[in-house]
C-alpha cells in the first residue's frame, strides 16, 4: 500500500510503515478524519503524519454515512 495524494502526487511527508495482508479501506470525506483499514493485524488508523496504529475495539473499518 502507498501513500498519494487524490491527483497521484507523492505528498512531501514520510511515507507510513509498511501495511500487510490489506482488505478493506476507507476514508472519510473530512480530511481530519484517519484512513482506516482492516489487514492481518486487525482494524488499524493512519492519522495525518502519522504510522498506522491499532484500533482496540471495533468491528469494521467504516465511517457512518
Amino acid at each position: 500500500m502507498r501513500y498519494v495524494q487524490v491527483d497521484g502526487s507523492t505528498p512531501d511527508v514520510p511515507a507510513p510503515a509498511a501495511l500487510t495482508g490489506v482488505k478493506d479501506v476507507t476514508a472519510a470525506e473530512d480530511d481530519r478524519l484517519p484512513l482506516v483499514a482492516y489487514s492481518v493485524d486487525g482494524i488499524v488508523r493512519l492519522p495525518s503524519g502519522a504510522q498506522w496504529q491499532k484500533v482496540t475495539e471495533g468491528t469494521a473499518p467504516v465511517y457512518p454515512g
